[in-house]
């Protein structure tokens, strides 16, 4: 079953790819596997959504699950 994209807000985004961009900067091994095209910051975002929800870890609001 396809996983349905969700987009986090605006915000939870930029900080996530901050937080990958920096990641990248200090770890080169990391930065290939962060340069690789097949990925997307799409789909990080949503494997980061599922597995809150998922795990229950935090309420999201309809907003961060859209």
């Amino acid at each position: 079953m396809a996983q349905k994209s969700m987009k986090g807000t605006q915000a939870f985004q930029d900080t996530i790819r901050t937080y990958l961009d920096n990641m990248a900067e200090s770890d080169a091994l990391f930065a290939v596997k962060y340069a690789n095209p097949s990925k997307s910051l799409s789909e990080c975002i949503t494997y980061i959504i599922c597995q809150v929800v998922v795990n229950h870890t935090v309420e999201l609001t309809e907003e961060e699950k859209e």
